[in-house]
């Protein structure tokens, strides 16, 4: 429940959603950090590992929004800036570590993820 209130929290500071997910050290923003975490995975106790799919429903929203923003503060000709293609990015490492987790996560939960990540694809 921490780790989620601090989730909805970061939403309203876009600076500090970056920190307060790596600070979580439970879903991997970078690529470097995929296997790291899977790995984490396996030690965390079963009441966090229930938790993990509504955390990375809950960090793909937020993702999403971002991405949300920064495309419509977006002033350049292709289309594309920085802050997209980094957020774009970090979308792309959490799908891969979902993928990854040894664990059987509801039905829905790959749906929604893909969902959310549909739109920053584009």
């Amino acid at each position: 429940v921490f780790c989620i209130n601090k989730l909805q929290e970061a939403v309203v500071s876009t600076q500090s959603t970056g920190d307060v997910i790596s600070r979580l050290q439970i879903i991997p923003l970078n690529q470097d950090a995929i296997n790291h975490r899977v790995q984490a995975f396996r030690s965390y106790s079963d009441e966090l590992r229930r938790c993990i799919p509504d955390i990375l429903i809950m960090v793909m929203s937020i993702l999403n929004k971002l991405f949300k923003i920064s495309s419509k503060s977006n002033n350049s000709y292709s289309g594309q800036n920085k802050s997209a293609q980094k957020i774009r990015d970090q979308a792309k490492v959490v799908m891969r570590f979902a993928g990854m987790l040894p664990y059987s996560m509801p039905g829905d939960t790959h749906a929604q993820l893909s969902m959310l990540d549909a739109p920053m694809r584009y």
